[in-house]
């Protein structure tokens, strides 16, 4: 299967290549570096990182712990 140079749409999940777009789109977005959560669409970027909201953000870059704990 030629891929061109770019993403080919296959996923590699357990022993099982899929195509499913949504599990692909989950394992490729970014982690929030404060609470661990799954970005998919806009973050915030604040410090040279990257977070889910701007609470998030906010709490990361004043030093304070996660409101939860990541998974």
């Amino acid at each position: 299967m030629p891929t061109g140079g770019g993403w080919s749409g296959l996923v590699q999940v357990a022993d099982e290549l899929t195509v499913d777009f949504e599990c692909a789109i989950h394992r490729m977005a970014p982690t929030c570096e404060h609470c661990g959560c799954r970005m998919i669409g806009h973050g915030v970027h604040a410090a040279g990182r990257f977070f889910c909201c701007r609470h998030c953000a906010d709490t990361a870059v004043a030093g304070r712990r996660p409101s939860r704990a990541p998974e």
